[in-house]
């Protein structure tokens, strides 16, 4: 009797993980693709970035977090370009249409040397360096690491220390089974598996739903001394132009729109719609934008973008350069007070960290304010780079 348990158990457990792929192979729908690649740069480590480049004027470098990709950005490149900026925007090494790194290595310093070897290979100097979450991880040590090459430094729901005495948090063992190399190729053989985590982290990251914990709003500006004293709030930016003046047609491959917008549609017609309005006084309605998850799953479908994602999330190597004490730049740091994946007291203690800083928190706003917050975005930063 225990026998026949024990076999019905197993047959169980067989069917449990054959069936799945075999439903995906023969039902799953093929999963969206990335939009068009944009100029590929070859790397001094062999890897091939993609780059792609939009408008023109002073600089902007656009770097991306963990996971995502370069077309992450449209709606802020809309945005910048608009208002006289030259936007480039890459995709990181493992990502979107860029090769996987040839060792495998994933840590942040990696990322920073890949990004100082492209800055060198364009020859951009004096540009504005723009972090979001990882990416404003890395944008500090590139900082650091390359003083040279950086005027000015945006740091967007950048990851890192909340205080002092922060400690990297241990991940837990079932998220390490889950990224284990077999489970990976059992969960890319199942694209629904794949949906739900998407999605999941996704409603994260856009702060759908209830917080976890109740947080005071907060709305204000802080000029950075070591003591980030608050200053009075600030005054509401003034309008945009309509976008009949300055939604200009985009250069590049930047400006393709991920699916399911129309790619039949000309040019002028798709970049037309105009970006999510910009709503201080709390959350968007629909803050999540339809090309959002397809975009995603495009990036995910890539074995490389796993291995990138999975060796990034369980690096433990630590980086010396990480000292955000030793940056040398004018920084402007915009944080949602919502942020449900790096909150707001990360950003409220490295502008009390990086010498020359301000900070300024969005009310209700998320991880994603380069997306739902676009318009106010590229103002903030334009008027940082006007700055004197």
């Amino acid at each position: 009797m225990l026998r026949k348990i024990l076999l019905g158990l197993l047959l169980l457990l067989v069917a449990l993980v054959a069936l799945p792929p075999l439903w995906g192979a023969l039902f799953a729908p093929a999963p969206p693709e990335l939009p068009p690649p944009g100029r590929r740069v070859l790397l001094p480590s062999g890897a091939g970035m993609n780059v792609l480049e939009a408008g023109a004027g002073p600089a902007v470098l656009l770097l991306h977090g963990l996971p995502g990709m370069a077309y992450d950005w449209r709606e802020l490149t809309r945005e910048l370009t608009g208002r006289g900026v030259r936007v480039v925007a890459v995709d990181r090494i493992g990502y979107g249409h860029s090769d996987p790194d040839p060792q495998g290595d994933y840590s942040i310093g990696r990322n920073a040397s890949d990004l100082i070897a492209l800055l060198e290979t364009l020859e951009l100097d004096d540009l504005t360096l723009v972090g979001w979450s990882y990416g404003g991880v890395v944008s500090i040590v590139t900082a650091v690491r390359a003083p040279e090459h950086v005027s000015r430094l945006v740091l967007i729901g950048t990851g890192g220390p909340d205080g002092p005495d922060a400690r990297r948090p241990e991940l837990p063992g079932l998220l390490r089974f889950l990224y284990s190399t077999p489970v990976l190729h059992w969960r890319a053989r199942v694209p629904a598996i794949g949906r739900v985590l998407i999605e999941a982290t996704s409603r994260q990251a856009f702060s759908v739903g209830a917080p976890s914990a109740p947080r005071p709003p907060v709305d204000r500006v802080r000029r950075a001394s070591h003591a980030a004293t608050p200053v009075d709030r600030p005054e509401r930016l003034p309008e945009p132009a309509p976008p009949s003046d300055r939604a200009k047609p985009l250069s590049g491959v930047l400006a393709h729109p991920a699916p399911p917008v129309d790619r039949a549609k000309p040019l002028p017609e798709v970049l037309a719609h105009p970006a999510p309005p910009v709503d201080r006084a709390g959350p968007l309605p629909e803050p999540m934008p339809d090309w959002w998850l397809p975009g995603v799953a495009a990036n995910f479908a890539r074995w490389e973008t796993l291995l990138a994602y999975r060796g990034e999330m369980f690096s433990t190597r630590e980086e010396p350069d990480f000292l955000p004490d030793k940056v040398q730049h004018p920084t402007l740091l915009l944080h949602g007070d919502d942020d449900r994946l790096a909150t707001v007291g990360i950003g409220r203690y490295l502008a009390t960290q990086i010498p020359d800083a301000t900070l300024i928190e969005f009310t209700k706003g998320s991880h994603m304010l380069p997306i739902t917050h676009a318009a106010e975005v590229a103002e903030r930063i334009v008027a940082f780079q006007r700055q004197p």
